[in-house]
């Protein structure tokens, strides 16, 4: 779920009935994350009793990851728990007053103190036990981070901390081992060499990327950014795009099962052929690309996040035609080139140059 959306669904919230909005709360870690919970807080509209409701579902969802993580240890067997223990506030941060108010609604008032130090404790447990990123990173055991499970963004975020390199410069080509940041540290150059066994042996199955916008990716291998890429870097960027372009796919695919389920639904069991016909007609098309060549305009007024945007959603959209179909880019200005590697493509159509559009080259195309 993105800013705007998340946005939306707020507005959303303080404008539905009280009894709606506390009724369907508990999808909310579904559809965004556990996060959102605290994020509500904050938002003017919103009633006091969903603000309320929203803690509360944390709050009993802690108790019962807790109560998850305990069975676990008793059973010797690995727990079954939520993020739910990743996102809780924690003192001192910008959620703080969010935080005194979980550990007086989890232990009670009488000792505001006591229940602080039981809520740090509880909250401290869950993250060993989830072995998150954060505490990973925090406690200097960055060997033990398994980056399939590291979200999409913090590893876009983080990826120069996991790669062990600097945030600027160019990596030395006697660094590619152990990377130029902490070189010596054994722990940072182990999780550089556990991400680059993990691309080499699953590729786009070792990382996560499709909560990543195309744009993310693409602005990484752009020219005019702080550093150049190392190969790992690119390795990695690689990585996260096939995952992303992946998840486009099969959300594209869903959307078409969804259609065909709802025809299927309206029309009945035994209904004539006409009939589906028509009411297939009806629904909205699924996205079909056809016959599709995107035209990406990087003229000098797109300069900055529109034509990273642009550049990234044109090379989505060029790698998802039909196979008869070749992968162009072309921009408005010059002879459309064919076939260069991702990474090359992304420069070189950042560079195709800035000059006035001509169209009459897209018919020729």
């Amino acid at each position: 779920m993105g800013k705007g959306e998340k946005d939306l669904f707020f507005k959303m919230l303080a404008a539905l009935p009280v009894e709606a909005a506390t009724a369907t709360l508990h999808l909310v870690p579904h559809f965004g994350y556990w996060k959102d919970y605290l994020l509500m807080q904050g938002v003017a509209g919103i009633d006091a009793a969903v603000k309320d409701k929203a803690l509360s579902l944390l709050a009993d969802q802690l108790l019962k990851d807790a109560a998850e993580l305990e069975a676990a240890e008793k059973e010797a067997r690995t727990p079954n728990l939520t993020l739910a223990g990743k996102y809780a506030p924690r003192e001192g941060s910008a959620f703080d007053g969010l935080a005194k108010r979980l550990s007086t609604h989890l232990f009670g008032n009488k000792n505001a103190a006591a229940s602080a130090r039981k809520y740090r404790k509880l909250v401290a447990s869950l993250n060993r036990a989830l072995l998150t990123t954060e505490v990973l990173m925090a406690a200097n055991r960055w060997a033990e981070i398994e980056f399939a499970r590291v979200s999409s963004l913090c590893l876009q975020r983080s990826r120069k901390a996991f790669l062990n390199e600097a945030l600027k410069g160019k990596l030395a080509p006697a660094q590619e081992e152990t990377g130029n940041r902490h070189p010596e540290d054994e722990q940072r150059v182990a999780a550089r060499h556990n991400l680059r066994k993990a691309l080499l042996e699953k590729g786009a199955k070792a990382v996560k990327g499709k909560q990543l916008y195309p744009h993310e990716i693409a602005q990484k291998c752009m020219r005019g950014g702080r550093t150049e890429l190392s190969t790992l870097e690119a390795d990695l960027m690689h990585a996260q795009w096939e995952a992303m372009r992946e998840g486009v796919k099969e959300a594209m695919a869903a959307a078409a099962e969804a259609r065909e389920a709802a025809v299927a639904e309206a029309a009945g069991e035994g209904a004539p052929l006409e009939a589906v016909a028509a009411l297939r007609a009806a629904l909205p098309k699924p996205v079909d690309l056809g016959k599709l060549v995107p035209l990406i305009d990087v003229s000098g007024s797109m300069v900055g996040t529109p034509m990273e945007a642009a550049i990234g959603l044109g090379l989505v959209v060029a790698e998802l035609v039909p196979p008869r179909l070749p992968q162009p880019r072309h921009h408005l200005r010059v002879e459309p080139a064919v076939g260069a590697p991702r990474r090359r493509r992304q420069g070189g159509v950042q560079g195709a140059g800035a000059a006035g559009c001509q169209l009459g080259r897209v018919d020729r195309l």
